[in-house]
């Protein structure tokens, strides 16, 4: 209501003011809740500390600052409450639903595509533990991130990394670091390409994702990678695991790079960062049960 009724500084406390002369007063509201009761709802949603946020135009302005301390505060209690980090981590984008505008040129809510019931919303690139959901660290999708790489998803593997670094130094929680040794993250292909690749084997964490047709290793020649969609049918869904291709490479910092690539319903590439200690080929044999229930 406080958008119908014309929204201004404080508008909506006015629906709880009971002085007279106010116009502004909804007993329908009133009703409903106290104004203590709207605070609390409100702080669960928009927490943030406008006297000490940094202000539009300086350096590291965050657009989503009005509810990023929600998100700092859960990463920071399941960081504090935590004796060690599980070195096998997760990174996906996740979604929320909002049909209003954003912050002007920030890129901080738009067109949400491919997501179940969302159109239009924000996203936040949250990084958890694999066997359990415990936030590490996140990043907020916007366009004023510092650009590390031209691409967005690579560029926010930088940004989650540069915020696991208070992990791995001492602290009043945790005396030797959550992170005894540097940790591996599995991501989808959004995250792929040669420079994060390559970041990764730089600062000697592990890496795991699927590689995106058109991030494909940049020198390798294309004859050597399953590229090119497959029809589905019987022969696709057959084959689609058979003879596939193992790279192996060394970067100059001693990391092992690996790209796996299979011809499956689509084209299908897995590449890996120190995250492959060995790997082999193997059948098992299909039973009747099995084979009639395929059919």
């Amino acid at each position: 209501m406080d958008g119908v009724l014309g929204g201004s500084k404080g508008a909506f406390l006015r629906r709880f003011d009971t002085r007279k002369g106010n116009q502004m007063f909804s007993l329908d509201i009133a009703k409903a809740f106290t104004k203590s009761r709207w605070l609390e709802m409100k702080r669960c949603y928009k927490l943030c500390n406008n006297k000490i946020a940094i202000k539009k135009g300086d350096p590291n302005y965050e657009p989503a600052y009005k509810f990023d301390y929600i998100w700092d505060v859960i990463c920071h209690n399941v960081n504090a409450l935590a004796l060690v980090a599980k070195t096998d981590l997760c990174y996906d984008e996740t979604s929320c639903a909002f049909n209003g505008w954003g912050e002007a040129n920030t890129g901080l809510v738009g067109l949400v595509l491919g997501k179940p019931n969302i159109t239009r919303g924000g996203q936040l690139c949250l990084l958890s533990d694999v066997h359990r959901i415990r936030p590490r660290a996140c990043v907020h999708r916007h366009k004023l991130h510092k650009k590390h790489f031209k691409c967005q998803g690579p560029n926010e593997v930088v940004l989650v990394w540069h915020e696991l670094q208070a992990l791995f130094e001492p602290s009043q929680h945790c005396p030797r670091g959550l992170f005894h040794e540097k940790p591996h993250i599995t991501c989808d292909n959004f995250f792929s390409g040669d420079d994060v690749v390559n970041f990764a084997a730089n600062e000697g964490f592990g890496l795991a994702m699927t590689c995106r047709r058109d991030r494909l290793p940049s020198r390798m020649p294309r004859k050597h990678l399953c590229k090119e969609k497959t029809a589905v049918d019987k022969r696709s869904q057959a084959a689609r695991w058979m003879h596939p291709i193992f790279l192996l490479k060394e970067h100059q910092s001693g990391a092992l790079i690996q790209l796996t690539t299979f011809q499956s319903t689509s084209s299908c590439n897995l590449i890996h960062v120190n995250a492959v200690n060995s790997n082999s080929l193997y059948t098992n044999r299909n039973s009747p049960q099995r084979r009639e229930a395929s059919l």
